[in-house]
């Protein structure tokens, strides 16, 4: 019986956050609305308060299960190769990015949750324990402190380079290049050789399109 519950909610928790992809894809953060989005489901806005309570926190599911996607994706392709933590990030960069400027309507909602400033500190949080794997594979230390300063430098460069890319269009400006910009930028953060994360965003690449990862998804 408590599987049966607990199956049953589950089901209900994705089938709210697949029409809120929609709504988010078709309508925009704004427009979307929580009243649609249960009459859509056929629930109740109590019950949606029971797995979301806000609309942001909609955000933070869609963007989590982004994470945690292009992360399953590239550590079930990558087992038995010894790739460390800063080359996998940069594998995912690919996949992620892919699914961020897949359409018009799915970058507009990139820029608006990057400008959102609670929702930006959390993704902040979904980074650091990457952030604390990629100083253990450099082989230096850092405190606590240090290293919470130093991925604010890193979540600040990104958020204003991928906006400055979205918001100011360049002719000849490509998707491959901003992730290039930013990964040689965060090398420098982090103390990285450029010219090894050079190797692995051009490994990254070749990743991207060996591999079908169409399923990945921001939105629809």
């Amino acid at each position: 019986m408590a599987k049966a519950v607990s199956d049953k909610g589950l089901k209900t928790k994705n089938r709210i956050l697949e029409i809120a992809r929609s709504d988010f894809h078709s309508k925009g953060f704004a427009k979307a609305s929580v009243k649609d989005i249960c009459a859509q489901a056929g629930i109740r806005t109590g019950t949606f308060a029971y797995y979301f309570k806000t609309k942001e926190d909609l955000i933070k599911a869609v963007y989590s299960e982004l994470h945690l996607q292009t992360y399953a994706f590239v550590e079930n392709h990558t087992q038995s190769q010894g790739v460390n933590s800063i080359e996998k990030n940069a594998y995912t960069a690919f996949l992620y990015y892919g699914a961020v400027f897949k359409d018009e309507p799915t970058v507009r909602f990139h820029a608006d949750t990057l400008r959102r400033e609670s929702i930006q500190t959390f993704l902040g949080q979904n980074f650091r324990h990457v952030y604390r794997q990629f100083i253990n594979d450099c082989g230096y230390t850092l405190s606590d402190a240090e290293l919470y300063t130093l991925s604010l430098a890193d979540l600040g460069m990104r958020r204003e380079i991928v906006l400055d890319f979205i918001e100011n269009p360049k002719p000849g400006h490509t998707v491959w290049g901003l992730i290039t910009h930013l990964y040689l930028y965060r090398s420098r953060l982090f103390k990285i050789d450029e010219d090894q994360m050079q190797t692995y965003l051009l490994r990254g690449e070749k990743f991207e399109q060996k591999y079908d990862h169409s399923k990945i998804k921001l939105l629809v």
